[in-house]
């Protein structure tokens, strides 16, 4: 969530979307958009294959480091995070958005972007109403806000005649 730790605790584990994004309120504004040489991380010599990918998205305000030089590439996404990727990516920041999460308030970090990513589509709460911003994000919930996304951007989808109906690792 909010302040240096990422809402990640250390958790310093693998997930197939990885990228320690943070938002630190007390050193920028979510919608920052810095230039490219703003941006220096000193944690990401072990991904050199994503460090212009980071440094770019970095640059452009939409990936954070933790305020400390780390971006913190091998820690889990939260909910929050990847919600907050999604709407700067793609361009639905609306400031003059809510919503009614019991468990978001508007004084957090996430506020903006979770309220964006209701009001445009992308994003509902569970059965309790809940957003559950500093949960780590699965693998699913990032298809069905990639998905909805595609949505919105009127991108259209075929199924190809060897599509699986069933994912082997759908237990996952």
């Amino acid at each position: 969530g909010g302040g240096n730790s990422g809402g990640n605790s250390g958790s310093g584990g693998k997930s197939s979307v990885s990228s320690g994004i943070v938002y630190n309120p007390s050193q920028e504004n979510g919608n920052k958009t810095p230039t490219d040489t703003d941006v220096k991380f000193n944690d990401i010599s072990d991904t050199e294959w994503a460090r212009e990918a980071i440094e770019s998205l970095s640059g452009k305000g939409i990936l954070n480091g933790d305020g400390n030089g780390r971006f913190r590439p091998n820690d889990f996404v939260t909910r929050s995070e990847f919600v907050k990727i999604s709407v700067m990516a793609m361009k639905l920041s609306d400031d003059s958005a809510k919503c009614s999460f019991n468990d978001v308030s508007e004084n957090d970090w996430y506020y903006p972007f979770a309220a964006s990513a209701v009001k445009c589509g992308i994003i509902n709460g569970d059965d309790d109403n809940r957003f559950r911003g500093s949960e780590n994000i699965s693998r699913e919930d990032v298809a069905a806000i990639l998905y909805r996304l595609c949505l919105l951007k009127n991108v259209t989808f075929e199924k190809a005649e060897d599509e699986p109906e069933v994912f082997a690792d759908e237990e996952n």
